[in-house]
Parts: structure tokens; C-alpha cells; sequence
């Protein structure tokens, strides 16, 4: 019997941090995207995709990513401040 798997943000973003870790900017943000199309709530994806995104010298596409995700991210949620404070650093 076969069942349908759905597909999960949380290995991505462990890929992603990998490849963080090693400085390979590129895969990271690859992986983080991956995850932010698996799940656009994440925001822990989104934090770490702008992130990757400013350390490959892409400062605008990083505030875009975050301007254009943060509406998918509940007010409540713990990591909301975490974003705003990366938002108002690239923004700087």
C-alpha cells in the first residue's frame, strides 16, 4: 500500500543551515526557499533565506523576501521580532 508523504520544511532548513555553516551562501538559500515553498509560515525560512540572500551581496532581494513573506507570518509567532530586527538591518 502506498501513502502519500507530504513534503516537510524541516530537512530543508537543516540543509540549509549546513550549507550556512560550510559558506556556501548559494546552496543555503536554495534550501531555505525550498523550505518557504513547502511551508510560506515558516518563519525561521524566511529569517535565514534573507539572510543568505544579504550575505550574497543581494541586500534588495533580501528586503524584498522579507516584505513580500512576512504577511504569511502570524503576529504571534516567537520568531516575528527576530524578523523585523533582520528587515530593519538590511534596510539600514
Amino acid at each position: 500500500m502506498r501513502t502519500n508523504i507530504l513534503p516537510e520544511p524541516l530537512p530543508w532548513l537543516g540543509r540549509g543551515n549546513v550549507a550556512a555553516g560550510q559558506g556556501d551562501w548559494t546552496q543555503a538559500e536554495r534550501a531555505f526557499r525550498t523550505a518557504l515553498e513547502i511551508d510560506r509560515t515558516s518563519a525561521a525560512a524566511l529569517n535565514n533565506r534573507a539572510e543568505a540572500l544579504r550575505q550574497l551581496g543581494c541586500p534588495e532581494a533580501a528586503a524584498q523576501a522579507l516584505r513580500a513573506g512576512m504577511p504569511a507570518i502570524a503576529a504571534d509567532d516567537a520568531l516575528r521580532p527576530v524578523l523585523e530586527q533582520t528587515r530593519r538591518e538590511i534596510e539600514a
